[in-house]
């Protein structure tokens, strides 16, 4: 069972959000996809991906946990691309709340599974003290950064966005 938040927030509080994750400078983000495997050298800070490729969905990962991300080769439109397994690698899911249209802000989620599944005998194994403790530190954190609540009560809202509703924003899924 992944740990996980669904939330909107505003763009401030996105800043937030990244300035609390990379105060860990062991932090780094991977994109969903890439046409080549990954090397640690490209690794980078998560605002610094949003910079440079605007990406809406991410995964975070503990540099020093980064060889033991499992990337998986598939085909899509007639490429081969690599992707990650997020069950099996050490990473953070990273959905960004965004603005979808004028006036209209998309739903964001962070998750990650702090279990991994062993092959050769179908069992499931907790991922390192270290991982877990790390996860649940940004969890717990964006729940902080958003502590009010949707109408239907699985999603949370940060204030920002709470008094930007007020005024005519929209939440969408």
């Amino acid at each position: 069972m992944p740990i996980n938040v669904t939330f909107w927030c505003m763009p401030e509080d996105e800043a937030e959000i990244f300035e609390f994750i990379e105060k860990d400078d062991r932090v780094a983000a991977l994109l969903l996809e890439y046409e080549a495997t990954v090397q640690a050298e490209e690794l980078c800070p998560p605002r610094q991906l949003i910079e440079r490729t605007n990406c809406e969905r991410m995964f975070l990962v503990l540099k020093c946990h980064f060889d033991e991300v499992k990337f998986v080769q598939y085909e899509k439109g007639g490429k081969t691309l690599f992707g990650i397994d997020a069950v099996n690698s050490p990473v953070v899911s990273f959905k960004r709340s965004l603005f979808r249209e004028k006036n209209k802000l998309g739903q964001g989620s962070v998750s990650a599974y702090p279990k991994k599944l062993i092959a050769n005998n179908q069992e499931l194994v907790e991922k390192s003290d270290e991982f877990n403790k790390w996860a649940k530190g940004i969890v717990s954190h964006i729940r902080k950064k958003t502590p009010n609540w949707h109408e239907y009560k699985n999603y949370r809202i940060s204030e920002r966005g709470s008094k930007a509703q007020e005024q005519g924003m929209e939440l969408i899924f």
